[in-house]
């Protein structure tokens, strides 16, 4: 994987992060360690960079983007047990 991608993926995700640290400065109902900010960065980043390796990887169309989708409904499933618990 070029390095380039990688930067622009990490641009991303911080960009991304910057979402919940403002509303941090606007709102009490956001309150976010940095263990939180730690683990949805590299929840973020296993994302970006598996879409990209699939992406790259995969030659068929229809598989790519079914194993996409499995790839992101995990994160979707991880990301909402992380932040309300639906699962216990």
């Amino acid at each position: 994987m070029n390095l380039k991608r990688i930067f622009r993926h990490f641009l991303v995700v911080l960009l991304l992060l910057l979402i919940p640290l403002m509303a941090m400065q606007i709102t009490d109902q956001v309150n976010w360690s940095l263990i939180d900010f730690l683990v949805m960065m590299t929840l973020l980043m296993s994302v970006f960079l598996g879409v990209d390796m699939i992406w790259q990887k995969v030659p068929n169309k229809s598989k790519r983007f079914g194993l996409i989708a499995i790839f992101l409904l995990i994160f979707f499933m991880i990301w909402v047990e992380l932040a309300v618990g639906i699962l216990d």
